[in-house]
């Protein structure tokens, strides 16, 4: 989900703000915000340690979140003014089958 177009993933990176807008919550899904949009000539670096602190204190009952807040995520994913659909969510979703799966072979083996 988070795997920029040149390290072969589906999310198009132009200054990390979308990237950087990802939270991960036990607690309840993220909002987009209308409001959160990168400030002129800015560039944002994502850190996956607050992610992976909620994940790694997640219990096997809980329900991990993950959304994004970019007032322009919704319009990335799915398309818009004339931009065809990134489909890093629901490619990402789609492919969790797989990841757990081969995650589970790693652990047993």
């Amino acid at each position: 989900m988070q795997r920029p177009v040149a390290q072969g993933g589906r999310m198009r990176v132009k200054t990390g703000f979308l990237r950087n807008s990802l939270v991960v919550s036990t607690d309840e899904m993220a909002t987009i915000n209308p409001n959160a949009k990168p400030g002129s000539g800015q560039e944002y670096s994502f850190s996956i340690g607050e992610a992976s602190s909620t994940i790694l204190g997640a219990s096997m009952n809980d329900t991990i979140y993950a959304g994004y807040t970019a007032a322009y995520a919704a319009a990335r994913e799915y398309g818009a003014r004339g931009q065809g659909p990134d489909f890093y969510v629901r490619g990402a979703a789609q492919e969790w089958p797989d990841v757990v799966a081969r995650n589970a072979r790693r652990l047993r083996d």
